[in-house]
């Protein structure tokens, strides 16, 4: 989802303008966990060792 469709949803479920939800700022945000140190670890090259 674009922040557009957001945007275009949260307007048409409030009933409020367009332009108004813009100013207010909507945006997605990520529920994900972050990463644990060992899974860091795993996305790290040490090119001198190759």
């Amino acid at each position: 989802m674009t922040r557009r469709e957001l945007e275009r949803a949260v307007s048409e479920t409030t009933g409020d303008d367009l332009a108004v939800i813009h100013q207010r700022g909507f945006e997605l945000i990520d529920l994900s966990p972050p990463l644990a140190d060992d899974e860091l670890l795993d996305l790290y090259l040490d090119w001198d060792a190759l």
